[in-house]
């Protein structure tokens, strides 16, 4: 301690150094940690997107652009939460 010095200042001061000198290795530990799980997670959505996939393939979705446009439509109009009578009205128009 210094002279005049406050203990609760130094603690404090060597706490906070003891933090920021641990953060990079923190980050280093994390990073296996988050690239595992970002593969566990491809891994167990791919079977997901695969039951939606073929489907489309399947009916040609893509080269049917009225039924295209009708759902994406209805996919925007459901990311605004409109009420589903608005959707009915969408729908009538295609």
């Amino acid at each position: 301690m210094l002279p005049g010095g406050n203990f609760l200042f130094e603690d404090t001061f060597e706490s906070v150094l003891m933090v920021a000198m641990n953060v990079s290795t923190v980050a280093y530990c994390l990073v296996p940690i988050v690239l595992l799980l970002f593969v566990l997670c491809h891994r167990a959505m791919w079977p997901v997107l695969n039951r939606l996939l073929f489907p489309v393939a399947r009916f040609e979705l893509i080269r049917n652009r009225k039924a295209l446009a009708a759902i994406g439509s209805l996919c925007i109009l459901a990311g605004l939460g409109l009420k589903p009578a608005t959707l009915e009205a969408v729908l009538k128009l295609f």
